[in-house]
């Protein structure tokens, strides 16, 4: 269902969906001995369980976790979710695909391993196919790559029966 969603939305095909596990980000970044990130404010968050001082810190799995997890305490909400969601991700392909990883052959088979245990892919995914979404993913994660998301009129838009939702403008998404 939500990939004919987004198919509608965005008037592209979805050929292959992947699917990691909370826990398997979490058990990612803890086999690459945690990841870079960055957060310019504290932050006490009781619903994420997210405890962090302002400024850029090597996080284990759970923080990582726990970071991407975080909107309540940020005025932002989802969208500041969002963006930290993204950072934790290029983080990842950052560390990951780094020499220092590449060449500990413990490390591969420890992150591989993880990556593997908490991944849920289509029926028509074969090994190939995983192995030209991870090249293609470490693209679009680069300095190179295309990050975003589409364009909304109201972020705050209430809707009987559903309740608080985003309303999209749909104008400038089809320009995308």
């Amino acid at each position: 269902a939500l990939v004919g969603e987004i198919e509608q939305l965005t008037g592209q095909k979805i050929d292959h969906v992947a699917q990691v596990k909370f826990g398997g980000l979490q058990k990612v970044v803890d086999a690459l001995g945690g990841v870079e990130l960055c957060y310019d404010q504290d932050v006490q968050d009781a619903y994420s369980g997210l405890n962090w001082t302002a400024g850029c810190h090597n996080a284990d799995g759970s923080t990582a976790l726990s970071f991407s997890r975080m909107r309540y305490a940020d005025a932002t909400g989802d969208f500041g979710r969002n963006a930290r969601q993204r950072q934790v991700i290029s983080a990842i392909v950052k560390k990951a695909s780094s020499k220092e990883t590449l060449t500990n052959p413990k490390t591969v088979t420890t992150m591989a391993e993880a990556g593997l245990s908490a991944l849920t892919v289509d029926g028509k995914t074969t090994p190939l196919t995983l192995v030209n979404m991870a090249l293609a993913f470490k693209d679009s994660t680069g300095s190179k790559g295309i990050s975003g998301s589409v364009y909304w009129s109201n972020p705050d838009y209430y809707m009987d029966g559903v309740g608080s939702s985003v309303l999209l403008d749909d104008a400038k998404n089809t320009e995308l």
